[in-house]
């Protein structure tokens, strides 16, 4: 992976099926939807995540709400990563390939 960072930008839609029991009248994004993006971002620049080293939430995502994932390397396969929503960190943690 090259020294830059990545980004993307992901919105989960009221009717993905993910959200169905998490929580009925109160959805928020599940972790495992939020750790998928991690993924489906490093896959973008021809990395396969094999491991999230830590994760820590810090406010739930709710449907509709726009993601900004942003990868960061730290070495040749680690780098943490920061999800966003409207500028305010909503996750942080780090990975490996």
């Amino acid at each position: 992976m090259s020294a830059e960072s990545l980004s993307a930008r992901y919105c989960v839609d009221a009717g993905h099926r993910a959200l169905a029991g998490h929580f009925p009248g109160d959805p928020i994004v599940p972790a495992v939807v939020l750790l998928r993006f991690v993924e489906l971002t490093l896959a973008r620049a021809g990395q396969r995540l094999t491991g999230i080293e830590r994760m820590k939430f810090l406010r739930p995502v709710r449907p509709g709400e726009h993601i900004d994932v942003t990868i960061m390397p730290i070495g040749s396969s680690r780098g943490s990563v920061e999800m966003a929503v409207d500028g305010g960190i909503v996750a942080r943690g780090l990975w490996h390939t």
